[in-house]
This record gives structure tokens, sequence and C-alpha cells, in this order.
């Protein structure tokens, strides 16, 4: 995904299933929250060791048995 400076809220939403997310590097991107709702299934959603600067996060792995 590629965020411009005008967006102010980006959201995934990952649907059932065993998804993987890994958020990188978003140190770039200003003022922005970006939301991952992994829903049902058993989801790995990591921000693990990545530069988020001022983008806030919100991760939900929603039902299921998630890491």
């Amino acid at each position: 995904m590629t965020l411009g400076s005008s967006i102010e809220i980006a959201s995934l939403l990952m649907g059932d299933g065993d998804d993987t997310v890994t958020i990188n590097d978003v140190k770039g991107v200003p003022g922005t929250l970006m939301a991952v709702y992994g829903e049902n299934g058993n989801d790995t959603i990591s921000a693990d060791e990545s530069r988020v600067g001022t983008v806030r996060l919100l991760l939900d792995g929603g039902d299921g048995n998630d890491t």
C-alpha cells in the first residue's frame, strides 16, 4: 500500500482466513491512522521493528488465535 500525505485513515479489512500482515516502514507518512482488522481466522499482524514515525496503529486480530 502506498499512502499520500493527504490520507488521514488507512484501513485494511483482511476477511476470513489465516491472514498475515507485516508493517515495515511508514515513517514518512505524517499524521495517519493505519487500522488493520484481521477478522476471523488465526491471523498474524506484526509491526515488530517497524519505523512508524507519527503514524498511529490500530491492530485488531478479530476472532481466532491471533499473534
